[in-house]
């Protein structure tokens, strides 16, 4: 009987000590340079990504502390009055020690729980490749302005191929930790992010998805992977392998033509506009290649998706950029008949065609696009 109390009482002991519930978390945290009784503010996002204030204290001699619940895995955010930038945490079942830094909030350390220590763990992994990256958009700042004012697009793309390589160092680090860390709320963020990418392996990323945790497989970046991860890209008439829907518009003289009667041995439909930067941009690339393959059988048709009131920007911008190909026009903006037949909600937008009218690839740029033509037309 003796044991029994002793149990009892051993047992009230740990349930005293460990009082938080399986929902709910504890945030002990320290900042200095602070006054006393500053307001600190825990939030989270709602799904408009506004921020809502959850709950509040203050400061005392430099600690403060929360306690709330969680419905599941998720961040969120302390915001310190009059202090600028948020501390992120992701709140889950333990205590979360922060230790934050008046003057460089981005800087605050959160640790404590299985999540907030892989998350720390990820951010000092990237912070050499961040570091190279910020030091590169620095440097090449300047050179990036006046390569687009000067619309040198070999430039360009030499600068966007070189940024390139420190976003796949972070991707890399990210599957990393996906496959390493299964149990890591930052392992399903990053899989729901790999999901949305077109160029990614679904069949890779279902087998990490397969390998988390229940816990995080039914969170809201879990349920968003999984529904990315099943969805079948259904079959449009603008998809590879489809034969290109006809279709017919005005061309700056205001004569009705179409694309099966300008057809050619390759064919490019190029959507653009007059306004369009990133379009114009690339121009001197298209000029470039239509110069060097129209011999060999290449056709390009420009559908651009001025508005009603731009028919004359739009011919000035074929003269001024030099497009002597096949342009065409209902001018409707995103309202744009062929723009909706071909599904095309971003520009510039590209489809090329064979001599067949069968789509064989879509949106390549730069020296893609350039291998594919030269592929399709043997040279």
């Amino acid at each position: 009987m003796k044991q029994l109390f002793m149990l009892i009482a051993l047992a009230a002991f740990v349930t005293s000590c460990n009082e938080l519930k399986e929902n709910e978390f504890k945030v002990e945290g320290t900042i200095e340079g602070l006054a006393n009784d500053t307001k600190i503010i825990l939030e989270r996002q709602n799904e408009l990504g506004q921020f809502v204030a959850l709950d509040s204290t203050t400061l005392k001699d430099g600690k403060f502390s929360f306690k709330n619940e969680f419905a599941e895995p998720e961040f969120r955010y302390i915001q310190f009055k009059d202090v600028p930038g948020k501390v992120p945490f992701i709140a889950e079942n333990g205590t979360i020690s922060v230790v934050a830094y008046k003057d460089s909030v981005h800087r605050s350390s959160v640790k404590g729980t299985y999540s907030n220590d892989q998350y720390l763990a990820y951010i000092k992994e990237g912070e050499a490749s961040n570091k190279k990256r910020k030091a590169f958009q620095e440097a090449n700042n300047a050179k990036w302005m006046a390569a687009q004012q000067a619309q040198d697009t070999a430039t360009i793309n030499a600068l966007m191929k070189e940024s390139k390589k420190y976003e796949d160092e972070m991707i890399a680090i990210g599957k990393n930790h996906i496959k390493n860390y299964p149990k890591s709320f930052i392992s399903v963020l990053f899989l729901d992010h790999l999901a949305g990418m077109p160029d990614e392996d679904k069949t890779e990323l279902k087998k990490w998805y397969d390998n988390l945790s229940e816990t995080l497989k039914n969170t809201k970046p879990g349920k968003s992977a999984l529904e990315k991860l099943n969805f079948v890209v259904p079959q449009l008439p603008s998809n590879v392998g489809q034969e290109a829907p006809n279709f017919s518009a005005p061309n700056p003289d205001g004569k009705v033509i179409s694309l099966k009667e300008n057809l050619g041995k390759v064919t490019i439909i190029d959507f653009w506009a007059s306004w369009c930067k990133p379009c114009r941009i690339e121009n001197p690339n298209m000029v470039a290649l239509y110069n060097d393959f129209k011999g060999k059988g290449l056709q390009i048709i420009g559908v651009s998706l001025d508005q009603e009131n731009a028919g004359e920007a739009w011919k000035q911008a074929i003269a001024v950029d030099k497009l002597t190909w096949v342009h065409m026009s209902n001018l409707k903006h995103w309202k744009d008949p062929i723009a909706q037949l071909y599904s095309v909600e971003s520009i510039p937008a590209i489809f090329i065609l064979d001599e067949n009218g069968t789509i064989v690839a879509k949106d390549l740029r730069g020296d893609a696009l350039r291998a594919k033509i030269a592929e399709l037309l043997g040279a």
